[in-house]
């Protein structure tokens, strides 16, 4: 099989892939299934399967990493708008009522609660929130030195690294 027909065949995986997960169907089980089915040479198929992870690594890292500059972006336009908003409030009396052709500004009434003393608001009104969380490096540490803990064990894992 020559170059292009393995690019073409993993161009045609990534499709069925695109495919599957826009039908809502089990991902996996068509990427298996069209796998299994190619007839490449088993390091081929290998070589291809890594460098397609590393393809869509490297995607998803530029997609968060885009993501992160969005959401600096989004934080930077809400401050500027709230730093507007506390501008108008400011200089708009409550009673004013402003309309132009682009924009309404009015005043509508709210109430919200003030705690002036936290510690005067009776029990009755006091919300206790718990978490709980295991904390897995303290039984690592206890696991390796020897101890034995009830419904922990350590497992040694193999992990793939694709470079």
């Amino acid at each position: 099989m020559k170059l292009y027909d393995i690019n073409n065949e993993i161009l045609i995986l990534e499709h069925h892939m695109e495919s599957a997960e826009a039908e809502g169907e089990i991902v996996s089980e068509v990427w298996k299934k069209h796998l299994d089915e190619l007839q490449l040479d088993r390091m081929l198929k290998i070589e291809g399967c890594g460098l397609m992870i590393k393809s869509w690594e490297a995607l998803a890292a530029s997609i968060k990493a885009e993501e992160e500059s969005l959401k600096r972006r989004r934080q930077i336009l809400e401050n500027r708008a709230q730093w507007l908003t506390n501008y108008l409030i400011y200089n708009v009396s409550p009673t004013e009522k402003l309309t132009s052709p682009r924009v309404e500004l009015r005043w509508r009434k709210s109430e919200s609660v003030e705690i002036t003393d936290e510690f005067s608001i009776p029990d009755e009104y006091i919300k206790i929130i718990q978490e709980s969380r295991i904390d897995k490096m303290a039984i690592k540490e206890k696991l390796k030195a020897g101890e034995e803990i009830s419904g922990a064990a350590l497992v040694t894992k193999h992990n793939l690294t694709i470079k």
